[in-house]
């Protein structure tokens, strides 16, 4: 729920344009109304929550309470109807602060992804959190077809704790990479945690 917002609507000759604001989301668009429905758009971001986005909540997962993700930035996209292989994305964050239980991080430097068809590629996207820990996402994919991305980090395993649910409490110093490859439908997973001074709490256990 983004709350309150307002919204203006024009229409002349074949050129449909929205302007809409609600809470710190500001979205501007333009459509050319005719068969193939040709349109661009820019969404703008200010200290937008995104998390309910794209965490689902299920029945014992408390992620959505213990994950935040707040973005500064803008969204230009541009395409042809609904059809994915014709869409174009650029997306720039000046500010991203993710939050995962007790680790804080933000983005050192301008976040940038893109989009073209159907291949999405991650340019920059690096955070840094405290006592000089780091996480760097990279690498690109292609829809229905390929994955190539990276995830490095040097950060406290805690992180891990909303991908695996049963640990209860997961501390230590650690430096870890994780890379997702190969074929869409069937993708390979693989990685390596350097892992010291560590103390893992599994529930029930």
């Amino acid at each position: 729920d983004l709350g309150e917002g307002d919204m203006a609507v024009s229409l002349k000759d074949t050129s449909l344009k929205v302007l809409t604001w609600v809470g710190g989301l500001r979205f501007e668009g333009e459509m050319v109304v005719k068969d193939e429905l040709p349109w661009n758009a820019v969404i703008s971001l200010k200290d937008v929550r995104l998390e309910n986005f794209l965490i689902k909540d299920s029945p014992g997962n408390q992620n959505s309470n213990t994950v935040s993700l707040i973005t500064t930035g803008n969204i230009k996209a541009e395409g042809t109807g609904t059809d994915p292989g014709k869409l174009s994305l650029s997306a720039r964050f000046s500010s991203i602060a993710l939050n995962i239980f007790d680790y804080k991080s933000r983005n050192d430097e301008e976040a940038v992804i893109s989009l073209k068809e159907r291949d999405l590629r991650v340019h920059s996207l690096r955070f840094k959190g405290p006592e000089g820990s780091s996480i760097e996402i990279g690498g690109d994919l292609r829809l229905n077809d390929f994955y190539n991305l990276y995830l490095y980090g040097k950060a406290d395993l805690g992180l891990l704790r909303p991908f695996i649910p049963q640990i209860e409490s997961l501390t230590g110093d650690r430096e870890f990479m994780v890379a997702l490859s190969d074929r869409w439908q069937d993708p390979r997973i693989q990685g390596m945690i350097n892992f010291r001074d560590g103390i893992i709490k599994i529930r029930d256990i």
